[in-house]
């Protein structure tokens, strides 16, 4: 009985992760929220028609801090490309 709940729970999970799994060229769902100053933010923007990098990150995130100075690097090597980047601070 065990075992059969277990196969069963790893292939639920399984499914589940492949069915919920972003792979490269998916469209991130639309989204609003506001920014600290009260302004309205959507995503995607709808007067832009260019390919969006979505980055959430931290301040108290070490990693993060690190990759900024990278992600700068590539929004300024794709921009003539159409590519825009998006970072979100949670």
């Amino acid at each position: 009985m065990r075992a059969t709940n277990l196969v069963l729970s790893l292939s639920i999970l399984a499914l589940s992760h492949s069915v919920f799994a972003a792979e490269a060229g998916d469209k991130a769902p639309a989204f609003s929220a506001y920014e600290f100053s009260g302004e309205a933010v959507s995503f995607p923007d709808n007067e832009s028609n260019k390919t969006s990098v979505v980055v959430f990150w931290a301040t108290w995130c070490g990693y993060c801090k690190a990759f900024m100075p990278y992600l700068a690097q590539i929004e300024s090597d794709y921009r003539d490309q159409g590519v825009q980047v998006v970072t979100i601070n949670a």
